[in-house]
């Protein structure tokens, strides 16, 4: 996922609309993943007629809500905001896993939700007023897509009872690709504008559909296999910080004290949930 920012910032550069981009990298995880499914093994492509219904509502606000709120976010308050309530999403994760799938509470995830959270508010400069902008449809969009990363990580432990968490992700972005295009469609003055785009523009895109799409959500639906979803989802805290890093290496932008004390605090909040 770190590696979004990267992508995304050499993408914008060439003017791309980011409802357009998010729409085509949805669609080509899918069906670079149900290809390779179905010659790997099409049994896994298999999908009960009765859970279609769960599927398509994990597709839609897991994937369709989740890019749109944090696209919507993004234009009306800064990124620092956006990440800030992005991440109130393991603590909602937290909450309902021991409400609704029996995982239990303990003092070792509560400080390493304290951590991490605190760690991602100063990764994000939180701590600089002028980095924040708050306003009513910025916080309600940033906690949308909070509440979304939240429901795609327990409806994807749940779907896990039934399904290889390969077949998950495949469907969870077949569904959430679906809603985007007829958003596209029905929002867009220029649906098809992508296919202006120059070809370094179509690298950027493929690369963000297989990478910070593709495989980390297919890494992620596979990793609450073997931990809690709670779990999971504080230990994805550690992508603001590899994105910052990132960012210091490949882009050039710096990174304050306070933000190498915010990763220092993730990394602590991870290392205390073993």
């Amino acid at each position: 996922w770190a590696t979004l920012g990267i992508l995304g910032k050499f993408l914008y550069g060439y003017g791309a609309d980011p409802l357009t981009v998010v729409t085509i990298r949805a669609t080509v995880a899918f069906v670079t993943l149900a290809l390779a499914l179905a010659m790997a093994d099409h049994r896994l492509l298999h999908l009960s007629g009765r859970d279609i219904p769960f599927f398509a509502v994990y597709g839609l606000i897991g994937v369709t809500f989740n890019y749109v709120a944090y696209f919507y976010a993004l234009r009306w308050t800064t990124v620092a905001t956006a990440v800030i309530l992005l991440y109130t999403y393991p603590a909602l994760v937290t909450l309902l896993s021991a409400l609704f799938l029996g995982e239990r509470m303990s003092r070792a995830k509560g400080l390493a939700l304290v951590l991490t959270f605190g760690g991602c508010f100063l990764v994000a400069q939180g701590y600089d007023p002028g980095a924040l902008r708050l306003n009513l449809h910025g916080i309600l969009f940033g906690l949308g897509a909070g509440a979304s990363a939240a429901v795609y990580s327990l409806f994807g432990k749940k779907a896990l009872q039934r399904y290889d968490s390969w077949t998950v992700a495949c469907y969870a972005f077949g569904f959430g690709a679906f809603f985007l295009i007829l958003l596209l469609i029905l929002h867009s003055d220029q649906p098809f504008a992508a296919l202006r785009y120059p070809w370094p523009a179509w690298a950027a895109i493929l690369a963000l559909a297989w990478f910070p799409t593709l495989l980390a959500y297919a890494l992620f639906t596979a990793s609450m296999k073997y931990i809690e979803a709670s779990k999971a989802s504080i230990m994805a805290t550690l992508e603001p910080v590899v994105a910052s890093a990132l960012a210091y290496l490949f882009l050039g932008e710096g990174m304050a004290w306070p933000q190498l004390l915010g990763g220092g605090l993730v990394l602590a909040g991870i290392v205390g949930l073993r």
